[in-house]
């Protein structure tokens, strides 16, 4: 039997894209080797929330086999990159984050130059359904307010499978949140497809999701030249991070961008997101409006979040502007505090962010 490997899940928010595969890849990798290294290819997901059926999660499914085969738990050592993590989710476990996203956007060349002529901006590549449900919300409502992509096609017949449509539903249905869902709102987002102006093609052909390994000059970037300069034309960034399920925490470009760029935001997160934000250094902005939407998560944190967009959206663009100076300071603290965290050495910041974030969560 041979000692160590490594099998790699692929996670969008806690779902994996073949669990199937997933937990067949590691069964057999289990009667091979001696010790089963489970990676989570360093997107914050938070373990327990993983389903595998029903309401069985893999974590029951490592536990079954560890029981069947008469195997030691530690037998699998997952590396979580969820810094919130508990310790005591599985006994072979390594609490990590990777700094590498939320750091490149320092290395872009961008001069601040504001000049506000949109309320909102939402910038959207791979589908879930907070970000469907925003997306079509701030089309239906306050599409002439908003600068936004959504980089799905309708000739893709795997984009239109997975726009998460029907865990949209569930969401809202969970919540009694139905009279929140415009199916017609929704239906105009999807005949406007594809927003963007990629030059990649969008056709049949390409898989239902990216391959994001391409570099970060690449039209398809999310620090892309192109989405950067968007910033300095509107006043408000819709943030919608990947990873909003559970106790976790996503820190990457998408919020790095709003930094770098000194522009305010809201963040579709997971719950607490702002108050982890703050426990780094960071500044927000509930003396200009409501942020108690952080203590709320999944469809109510939608639904909270469109009541500030509402409230935003009611002002004219010479008042987002008297807004925006008044943000001024906040903004600024946030690229001084950004740019201060990147200059640090890699494991240092990587170690910080772990030891900070988890001290908080206990």
């Amino acid at each position: 039997m041979k000692d160590t490997t490594t099998i790699a899940i692929h996670l969008y928010n806690h779902h994996s894209m073949d669990i199937v595969d997933d937990v067949m890849r590691i069964t057999n990798a289990a009667h091979t080797h001696k010790k089963v290294i489970i990676d989570t290819m360093t997107e914050p997901v938070d373990l327990k929330q993983i389903p595998w059926k029903g309401k069985t999660k893999l974590l029951d499914v490592l536990h079954t086999l560890c029981e069947q085969n008469n195997w030691p738990r530690e037998k699998f050592h997952i590396e979580s990159w969820n810094p919130l993590q508990e310790t005591d989710t599985w006994p072979s476990l390594q609490v990590l984050w990777g700094s590498q996203p939320f750091v490149y956007v320092a290395d872009k060349v961008f001069t601040v130059n504001k000049s506000i002529d949109k309320h909102f901006g939402i910038y959207v590549s791979n589908s879930s359904w907070p970000r469907l449900w925003l997306s079509s919300y701030l089309g239906h409502h306050h599409q002439n307010k908003t600068d936004q992509t959504f980089v799905r096609s309708t000739a893709n017949a795997g984009h239109m499978a997975s726009l998460d449509l029907d865990a949209l539903l569930h969401n809202f249905s969970s919540i009694g949140g139905m009279e929140h869902v415009d199916l017609a709102a929704i239906g105009n987002l999807i005949k406007r497809l594809p927003l963007t102006t990629s030059k990649i093609m969008l056709d049949e052909k390409q898989h239902m999701h990216f391959n994001t390994r391409f570099d970060h000059a690449h039209t398809m970037s999310p620090t892309a030249d192109d989405i950067m300069q968007r910033y300095n034309h509107i006043f408000c960034d819709v943030v919608c991070e990947t990873m909003f399920t559970g106790s976790c925490v996503t820190i990457d470009e998408k919020i790095a961008r709003c930094f770098m760029t000194e522009t305010p935001f809201v963040a579709m997160a997971s719950k607490g997101f702002l108050s982890h934000l703050h426990t780094l250094g960071f500044k927000t902005f509930h003396d200009h409006w409501d942020e108690s939407y952080d203590y709320t998560s999944d469809a109510l944190r939608c639904v909270e979040i469109s009541k500030i967009i509402d409230k935003l959206a009611c002002l004219d663009i010479s008042e987002l502007k008297k807004l925006y100076d008044s943000l001024m300071h906040i903004v600024k603290h946030n690229k001084e505090r950004y740019l201060e965290l990147c200059g640090m050495q890699k494991n240092e910041f990587e170690k910080m962010v772990v030891d900070r974030l988890r001290s908080k969560s206990q």
